[in-house]
């Protein structure tokens, strides 16, 4: 079900995802004066919660999509990819339902894409610059979001390598 290899890589790009995560509460902490960080540090959340996926769909498939929202199924790859996932659900050996919470951490993915440019750019069309766009309590849903798509692909990774040593 899931090669060992593929395992490695992931890890590698959970690694990504914890960088992300320890930049985004690093600036959170750090600064007093954190609203005009805020764009900075939910990017960075964004950025944790989509390699948090990207490492689970690798580990699962072997690659992943290279979009941000990972459940867009703009390709017939991408369609092949999610059809492959309900097949591993279906054949998954262990008493705790990764798949689920799989799909838990890709809904967050999905809104938290949504923030990818906005994070960037602002509203261009109204003159609205990144920095007053967020609010506090945006910062700090995306730091718990973030931490908990985080820890629970990790988690998931464990417990695939654990499988994956008892073959």
């Amino acid at each position: 079900m899931v090669v060992k290899g593929r395992l490695e890589q992931a890890r590698t790009l959970l690694k990504t995802a914890s960088n992300n995560r320890h930049t985004a509460d690093s600036l959170f902490k750090q600064y007093a004066d954190w609203q005009s960080y805020r764009p900075q540090i939910i990017s960075h959340c964004v950025e944790c919660i989509e390699w948090s996926a990207k490492a689970l769909w690798f580990a699962f498939t072997g690659s992943y999509p290279k979009e941000h929202d990972l459940t867009e199924q703009r390709t017939k790859r991408q369609k092949s990819v999610l059809d492959s996932l309900v097949k591993i659900k279906k054949a998954w050996t262990l008493d705790y339902p990764p798949i689920a919470q799989f799909a838990r951490i890709l809904l967050l993915n999905k809104h938290w894409a949504t923030f990818h440019i906005p994070c960037r750019a602002g509203f261009e069309p109204f003159g609205v610059e990144p920095t007053e766009v967020f609010e506090k309590g945006d910062v700090e849903q995306a730091i718990k979001d973030a931490q908990q798509c985080y820890s629970r692909a990790s988690n998931i990774l464990a417990q695939l390598e654990r499988q994956s040593a008892s073959l």
